[in-house]
């Protein structure tokens, strides 16, 4: 055996130290690498995916509406007195609010809430309890509930139909039509676009509505009541002297 100095054997280990450290960091390059283009492609997947499930609850849920929604409408139209036009619109909007709610898997009714026209619209689907039961489990495979109570806590409510008009341009890319949307919140319905109404649905901007509810008198209307002029009053009649309205102050007695 040939025996080296102590400085070539520390030169040994040194150099081979360097070649490992050097495969490390070329192998940990590699895998990261490997990972980041898996990465990409499980997200390009999960996209793909995402998209896929988006269409296949739109299919389901043009099915579900589409088997008889004849009942649904004649029964808004009768006890509601929507004519056939708004309760078409309703409907529409009524089916993107169950896409929502699918979409957010919030079926105890704790992230979303309807607008004031899809909430009577549901109230009359939920109370056909032998189609409103079997028609959720077909959409979703579970129940999607209706919270009684969920109008008693406004603050909670009012978030709740933020976040519904969040999602709701997030998902259709587009302005929820005023006609169908509107809360009965001035803070909420702020939030609308006032120009986004619904031809379909036949009902009117938010700003319509308030402005029907509580009209403008129209000057020279009965209804209109002129203010009063400002002006100095009328002085009372002088008494003349020597009249009988004329009263001599009393004389100074000693």
């Amino acid at each position: 055996p040939v025996l080296l100095p102590w400085s070539g054997c520390a030169q040994q280990r040194a150099d081979s130290g360097a070649k490992t450290r050097a495969r490390t960091i070329t192998g940990a390059k590699a895998l990261m690498a490997r990972r980041s283009k898996e990465a990409v492609r499980k997200a390009v997947i999960d996209d793909d995916d995402s998209d896929d499930d988006d269409d296949d609850t739109q299919r389901r849920i043009k099915a579900l509406f589409a088997r008889d929604p004849a009942l649904l409408l004649k029964r808004c139209s009768r006890q509601l007195g929507w004519d056939a036009a708004k309760s078409a619109g309703v409907l529409v909007e009524y089916e993107r609010f169950m896409h929502l709610k699918v979409e957010r898997k919030d079926f105890d009714a704790r992230e979303l809430s309807p607008s004031s026209a899809i909430d009577e619209m549901w109230h009359r689907h939920v109370l056909d309890t032998k189609s409103y039961a079997p028609d959720c489990v077909a959409l979703c495979g579970a129940v999607i509930h209706h919270d009684a109570e969920g109008d008693r806590d406004i603050i909670s409510r009012r978030g709740r139909a933020l976040t519904t008009l969040h999602h709701y341009r997030r998902v259709f890319s587009q302005e929820p039509p005023v006609a169908v949307w509107a809360f009965g919140d001035d803070i909420v319905d702020a939030t609308l676009r006032p120009g986004a109404s619904s031809a379909a649905a036949g009902g009117s901007t938010v700003a319509e509505e308030r402005a029907d509810a509580h009209p403008v008198p129209k000057r020279g209307s009965e209804d209109a009541h002129p203010a009063p002029k400002r002006g100095r009053r009328a002085p009372g009649p002088v008494p003349k002297r020597g009249s009988e309205a004329a009263q001599p102050a009393p004389k100074r007695g000693r």
